[in-house]
C-alpha cells in the first residue's frame, strides 16, 4: 500500500516510511484523525481513503510485537553507551 502512494522509492525508503506509519498507528496519544493526518503528511498526499486507513489501521493492530525490536536495539545502544563511558 505504501509503496503505491510513493511510487518507485529506493527499499530503504519504504522500510523507513511503512516504519514512521507504523509508528504513527501505535501511537496511544493520537486519535484516529489525527493519525490519518500524520500519516497523509509523511506520504505526501492530500488524503487517504477511509478503506486506505482502516486497512493500514487493521494491519497494524496484528503487530503485537511491534515497540520490541526497537526497545532492544535502544537499550543495547544504551548498554554500549554505559561500556565506553566506564
Amino acid at each position: 500500500m505504501a509503496q503505491g502512494k510513493l511510487g518507485h522509492a529506493p527499499i530503504e525508503t519504504m522500510k523507513a516510511a511503512v516504519d514512521e506509519i507504523l509508528a504513527v498507528l501505535k501511537a496511544d496519544d493520537l486519535n484516529d484523525g489525527q493519525r490519518k493526518a500524520e500519516i497523509d503528511a509523511l506520504l505526501g498526499i492530500e488524503r487517504l481513503t477511509d478503506d486506505e486507513f482502516n486497512t493500514m489501521t487493521v494491519l497494524a493492530s496484528c503487530l503485537t510485537d511491534y515497540g520490541l525490536a526497537r526497545d532492544e536495539a535502544q537499550e543495547k545502544g544504551d548498554n554500549a553507551q554505559q561500556v565506553d563511558q566506564e
